[in-house]
């Protein structure tokens, strides 16, 4: 199993959580809180601690660069979620936002088979979920993992 995450410091951390094309789920977690953030993805992982592969996750290096307080609490829940999968030693796979950035592209010039717009300008993964911003992300970032990291063939069709 693969989780791809989307992580937040202050607002909503979204998953992405991939068995087969058959069995994925999305979860999301909202806190104003950065350690909350960390204590559900430890959770997560701990529940899913025998089936992971590997877990991927949006690192940021030009987030230094801002000083606002969303973007401090980012980098803390980053280096809390590392420093968890460090320790219980599950694979982990940072993805730079370039890779990220160039699936993006990707969704809105080619688009990314089983993720589209429905009438309501919505996007949709498997014409079953409606996505928010966050969980795009996330299945985006997957995506980025999927084909360009592991070089696997997109597993999702339209």
């Amino acid at each position: 199993m693969y989780i791809s995450i989307d992580p937040a410091g202050t607002s909503i951390t979204a998953c992405f959580l991939f068995w087969s094309f058959k069995r994925w789920e999305f979860i999301c977690f909202e806190s104003k809180n950065w350690w909350q953030h960390v204590f559900f993805i430890e959770e997560l992982v701990a529940k899913y601690r025998t089936e992971i592969e590997c877990v991927a996750y949006e690192e940021n290096p030009i987030i230094v660069k801002f000083s606002n307080v969303h973007f401090h609490h980012l980098i803390k829940s980053v280096a809390g979620m590392e420093l968890y999968l460090i320790r219980n030693h599950i694979n982990k796979q940072s993805m730079f936002s370039p890779w990220n950035a160039r699936a993006k592209k990707l969704l809105s010039e080619k688009g990314i088979a089983g993720i589209k717009k429905n009438s309501k300008n919505q996007w949709v993964f498997k014409n079953q979920k409606v996505l928010n911003k966050h969980e795009l992300d996330a299945l985006v970032q997957f995506y980025a993992l999927w084909t360009r990291i592991l070089k696997n063939k997109w597993p999702f069709s339209d």
